[in-house]
């Protein structure tokens, strides 16, 4: 196995690729902006490519109408994919390949252990003879239920896998993780779902990912993972790892532990320098005695205290209103958690929302590209050729066919027709004024990351232990 594992080197001349990779399983919340955050400003950092994958294979958990939902968040949030997003549901034929290849040449096997069998004893299905017979059911009777696996027993023994660097952390072992490593890695679950250890390789060797930015909780994963880049004959990225935000018990913001949403308690400029100070404190405070960031973020404050106030009490008053006729149809936990979002903030973060998406569907329609049609063209390239224009300013933007599809009428969770709600309550000239503040906010919040976070961002002043909010 390579030494690679054990090495690491702070810099990617010319070819930095990083990477968010979020589950479509809900709203956003504080952890995942967090981590978010970490990876869009270490590659702007390092002037390098920034992408956006949509993890969503395990399908009970990430209902397709919850991806549209995501890209709108981080949209709001100022998170864009330098290249189109790769939605993981969209590449099944590549990890299927990949499962072929590993059983063909004898590196996977088949399963056939029930869980309860698998946690009253390890699995010996991998062995010779008994995989043989397993092979022989498998293939006279396709209905057995099986699952597909891997047995990487001997890279975890290995010398070079006790450990690796971490950019963040430094030398991370195998001995200090709290639980032990299962040998017996599954490859695609007995319900045909593909796992995420197996998935997560194959999209960062085939988006290129130099650097694999993510929450601490995934050390154990990546001394998983890293048997299966040495099973592609691939060097693996470096991996950095950042400490959890956790609330006052220790547990870890989740989704599984109903962490609220970001959405209802913080703006795109809260949201922003909350993190930054949580990632970068000593960064955050030096960059507050510039004046020329103190001006940056006052216009910004300003732009934002300006959309917020035509969000009136008769107009809130409304919106309120017919918001929550929309949800009589829901489930009482869906409605619940709609009705949480139903914020002040929570206005204000739909009304950056919503005129943002009417200035896509404008420019859409001004540029004759049409988004809405089945026949969208997924290998085109989204070049914008004619006037150098970026992508936030042009509109052509790199999210999934999916999140286009809402555009028209205005969509966000489970409110429709949001473009025509908003623009009666606020009133034509109110509906301008919100339009053109809300590019001039986007312009605003585009400079604090690209011109003052990102050159400023440094590896070294990450934190190390779990953040108490």
């Amino acid at each position: 196995m390579s030494d690679s594992f054990s090495l690491y080197s702070p810099d990617f001349p010319n070819d930095y690729c990083g990477r968010f990779a979020p589950s479509p399983s809900g709203h956003l919340h504080l952890g995942s902006l967090f981590t978010a955050y970490a990876a869009y400003w270490r590659s702007l950092e390092q002037h390098g490519t920034f992408l956006i994958r949509i993890e969503d294979l395990d399908f009970p958990r990430c209902p397709r109408p919850n991806i549209p939902l995501l890209c709108q968040e981080l949209q709001l949030f100022g998170l864009h994919s330098d290249k189109k997003v790769r939605v993981q549901s969209e590449h099944l034929g590549e990890y299927h390949r990949s499962i072929q290849t590993l059983l063909s040449n004898d590196f996977a096997y088949f399963c056939t252990c029930t869980r309860a069998q698998s946690k009253e004893q390890p699995c010996t299905c991998w062995l010779s003879n008994k995989q043989a017979r397993i092979r022989t059911k498998i293939t006279l009777d396709p209905d057995t239920p099986h699952s597909c696996k891997v047995n990487i027993t001997p890279y975890l023994e290995s010398e070079e896998l006790q450990s690796f660097t971490d950019a963040n952390l430094g030398v991370v072992r195998q001995s200090d993780l709290e639980h032990s490593l299962n040998p017996y890695l599954t490859l695609e679950r007995a319900d045909g779902i593909i796992a995420y250890n197996l998935a997560v390789v194959i999209d960062d060797i085939e988006q290129e990912i130099t650097e694999v930015v993510r929450g601490a909780d995934m050390l154990d994963a990546t001394f998983l993972q890293l048997p299966l880049y040495e099973l592609d004959s691939v060097e693996p990225p470096v991996f950095c790892h950042i400490p959890l935000i956790t609330d006052s018990s220790g547990r870890k913001l989740s989704k599984q532990n109903h962490a609220p949403a970001v959405f209802a308690d913080y703006t795109p400029r809260t949201s922003t320098l909350l993190c930054l100070q949580l990632l970068q404190e000593s960064v955050y405070h030096e960059l507050l005695q510039q004046e020329d960031v103190v001006t940056l973020l006052q216009d910004l404050e300003q732009c934002e205290e300006s959309l917020t106030a035509l969000i009136t009490d008769e107009v809130s008053t409304t919106l309120q209103k017919k918001l929550k006729a929309q949800l009589r149809k829901l489930a009482p936990k869906e409605k619940d958690e709609a009705l949480a979002l139903l914020t002040p903030t929570g206005l204000t973060n739909m009304l950056l929302l919503v005129a943002t998406q009417a200035q896509q569907a404008e420019q859409a329609a001004q540029r004759e590209d049409d988004y809405f049609l089945d026949e969208y063209d997924d290998d085109d390239e989204w070049a914008d050729e004619d006037d150098g224009a970026s992508s936030s300013d042009s509109g052509r933007e790199n999210w999934p066919q999916v999140y286009y599809e809402g555009i028209a009428t205005g969509t966000y969770g489970p409110w429709s027709k949001l473009l025509a709600l908003w623009s009666r309550a606020l009133g034509e000239a109110s509906w301008q004024q919100a339009q053109e503040l809300t590019a001039t906010y986007y312009a605003l919040l585009t400079r604090l990351h690209t011109e003052v976070i990102g050159p400023h961002f440094q590896v070294h002043a990450l934190p190390k232990k779990p953040i108490v909010l």
